[in-house]
């Protein structure tokens, strides 16, 4: 069921009640930073279109004409091909230059989680030993936790395999699109775009065939250069790279890598470790469980003003009240349709096989 086309299939709705789902949240309750409130702090409700620029290149050219041109220009018909003044200038000055767009194709996934009411919780209700009004708000506070954490699991993800294969999502594709999936090089699309006929909609890579080496300036400087400074040979990808997430071990290397520049004042406490590191005056964020063997460089915007990650979201967590079939309880079905994207893989880069 395919969201970001205008329209939402009702197929969906069967897909749903036929598909196995595998036991995908876990009780783990904690308020950590997630890459869900990193990337995706905003959410998208609907199903409107998901379109992309395609080629970094190609723009609207500013042309510089003599005054002589600029007066043909504006007192001819610019629209007339056929034949006379209107047509010579139009031909010479309007050329269509326009950005290539194209609409993308993004499956929908299917999330659910039950919340159950056990009979021994019903009959403390009943004993005075509490209310139903605790245990719904206690189960359902937990309920959300348990969405947010495995929400969470799912979109951080990030395998080696997304640079030599089509990296899926996982659970066999039922999973939120991960960190891995929206920046795969491997295959040959993403979202329906064909990054091998648009090489410049794939991010920067920057790998080592797989062999693990250490963290150095010059490689988070490359990764920086090929963003930012347009080199010579290298696609013009205009970005301005705003923060770079990494897990707590590359966060600790990179901290290494400048033990020579700390200054130490006067104190009566010694302590160890960093509180915050940049690079480049951009801020290193290290993100609980995130991937140890890789940091990721993010703009936050696109170009276009998009965001360059987008959670898009077509069913909020719908519950529906399934009592009927247990004995004893109550049990709700709580639905989530969403999908995670990438609309600015032009203006990420990844640094990888890092030790």
């Amino acid at each position: 069921m395919p969201i970001g086309l205008g329209t939402v299939s009702t197929a969906g709705v069967a897909e749903l009640i036929a598909q196995t789902y595998d036991s995908i949240f876990t009780s783990l309750r904690d308020d950590e930073p997630s890459i869900k409130k990193i990337l995706f702090p905003d959410t998208t409700e609907g199903n409107d279109k998901i379109r992309f620029h395609l080629n970094a290149n190609d723009k609207n050219v500013i042309r510089s004409v003599s005054e002589t041109d600029l007066n043909s220009l504006i007192d001819s018909t610019i629209l007339d091909t056929t034949t006379g003044s209107g047509a010579q200038v139009g031909g010479k000055f309007l050329t269509p230059n326009l950005h290539p767009v194209v609409d993308a194709n993004l499956d929908i996934r299917h999330l659910v989680q039950t919340i159950m009411i056990g009979a021994k919780q019903l009959a403390a209700i009943k004993g005075g030993k509490d209310s139903f009004q605790n245990i719904l708000t206690r189960e359902t506070e937990m309920s959300m936790r348990d969405w947010t954490r495995g929400i969470d699991d799912m979109l951080i993800t990030f395998n080696d395999t997304f640079r030599t294969t089509a990296e899926a999502a996982g659970n066999s594709g039922k999973d939120l699109d991960n960190l891995g999936t929206m920046l795969s090089v491997g295959g040959t699309t993403y979202a329906n775009v064909n990054y091998t006929t648009y090489p410049e909609f794939a991010p920067y890579v920057n790998h080592n065939g797989g062999v693990a080496r250490a963290l150095s300036i010059a490689l988070l400087q490359d990764v920086m250069n090929k963003l930012e400074a347009g080199l010579a040979g290298a696609t013009q990808r205009y970005a301005h790279v705003e923060q770079i997430l990494c897990g707590a071990a590359q966060f600790t290397a990179y901290g290494n890598l400048l033990s020579a520049q700390r200054r130490f004042v006067k104190s009566d406490t010694l302590g160890g470790g960093f509180q915050a590191l940049v690079f480049n005056g951009r801020k290193i964020v290290s993100v609980p469980r995130f991937v140890a063997n890789k940091m990721l460089f993010v703009q936050k915007s696109t170009r276009d003003g998009d965001k360059t990650f987008e959670y898009r979201i077509l069913k909020n967590y719908d519950c529906v009240d399934k009592s009927a079939n247990t004995v004893g309880a109550l049990l709700y079905v709580c639905t989530h349709m969403a999908n995670a994207l990438c609309k600015g893989r032009m203006q990420t880069g990844v640094l990888c096989d890092l030790q």
